[in-house]
């Protein structure tokens, strides 16, 4: 019975500490940005990525399988040899280790989610664009991207092929994040490792998710899986996370700015072609005349690659995604950004914002 007390004030604790955390994080903004995100949280990553880099695999993926394999054991051993006592004991160790692995995720990263928006770093101005100043920037988008897309080698199929595949996107990611950090200054510098491919790759196409940043080892996991030319877009989003960028349409722009900037054509066409994918599903909402004309421009080889790339993911459709997109909308929504998945698509925003202050529009 003692041990169970004990076990219910280690969790009570666990709460109240992580609630404290989020309160002061929320009320307390441009700390959280210069004492946590520009200074702490920095050094937490350089701790882990000098620890974690060593290891050409995913550790964090392996570790989750192992912990995974661990519960479902000791619940196979309660099941065959059954008590009241036990199982109690065990649901109780599931809720410590639960709410353990919230307080260390809050503290290893999570706060960032409460740091300035990224349009206050930037110096954007971020307003909601008229119908007209998005047709516009779809319209520059898809002359870079037909205009890229003419450059690219092809496989058997038309479908846009690179080099070494993934190896050659994971080694020359960290180049293309250190031109990014001489144009920007909000983009760190430092220690952090390689993006790593995961080995559930194939299971993370069936819940529809392209990578995933796992803040406990400051790992960019990456599905190897998916369409080659959206690799550099997925890669340099969950690196952007990786230094301290929480909040979802900022990766996303942040990855489209490593990928513009990038002096690699495969990075530049894999940034174009995500931009114009999220910018020309915003004009088909607002004004499917409008997103006609714009496709219309698309060159035959970009068809392709759309074509390709909707088929890729449509084949995955179904219950197994909505359930993918359904713990990811209420993850995301739990971390201070309540348009859930929708937020993904809120990086138009921040493109147009971007072309304004460039006067492309």
């Amino acid at each position: 019975m003692k041990k169970i007390v004990i076990k219910i004030i280690y969790i009570i604790s666990c709460i109240l500490l992580i609630n404290v955390i989020l309160y002061l994080c929320s009320n307390n903004i441009e700390s959280v940005e210069y004492v946590y995100s520009q200074n702490i949280y920095l050094k937490i990553v350089s701790v882990l990525s000098s620890f974690f880099s060593v290891f050409p695999f995913s550790t964090g993926e392996i570790c989750i399988i192992i912990l995974f394999l661990v519960i479902i054991i000791k619940l196979i051993f309660i099941i065959k040899d059954f008590s009241i006592k036990r199982l109690i004991n065990y649901i109780f160790n599931i809720c410590i280790i639960i709410f353990t692995f919230q307080l260390i995720f809050w503290c290893f990263w999570g706060i960032n989610n409460y740091r300035y928006s990224l349009d206050k770093l930037a110096g954007l101005e971020v307003s909601l664009p008229s119908t007209n100043e998005l047709k516009e920037v779809c319209d520059y988008l898809t002359d870079k991207t037909n205009e890229l897309r003419s450059h690219m080698p092809e496989d058997e199929q038309g479908i846009t092929f690179i080099p070494e595949n993934y190896k050659y996107i994971f080694d020359n990611s960290e180049l293309v994040y250190s031109y990014l950090s001489e144009i920007y200054d909000f983009i760190p510098k430092g220690n952090f490792s390689k993006p790593k491919p995961m080995l559930a790759s194939e299971i993370m196409c069936k819940l529809n998710y392209t990578g995933i940043y796992n803040p406990f080892t400051n790992e960019a996991n990456i599905n190897i899986n998916q369409p080659q030319f959206k690799i550099p877009f997925t890669v340099c989003h969950e690196m952007a996370h990786q230094r301290g960028f929480a909040r979802e349409n900022e990766a996303n722009f942040i990855s489209f700015l490593a990928c513009i900037n990038s002096n690699d054509k495969y990075f530049e066409y894999s940034g174009y072609v995500s931009a114009l994918i999220y910018c020309t599903n915003a004009l088909y909402s607002d004004n499917k005349d409008m997103y006609r004309d714009v496709a219309a421009n698309f060159s035959d080889n970009l068809l392709t690659d759309l074509n390709y790339l909707s088929a890729f993911w449509l084949q995955y459709k179904g219950k197994t995604a909505e359930i993918g997109s359904k713990n990811n909308d209420r993850f995301l929504k739990s971390t201070n950004q309540p348009e859930g998945i929708k937020s993904y698509g809120l990086v138009v925003d921040l493109i147009i914002a971007y072309y304004k202050d460039k006067n492309v529009i």
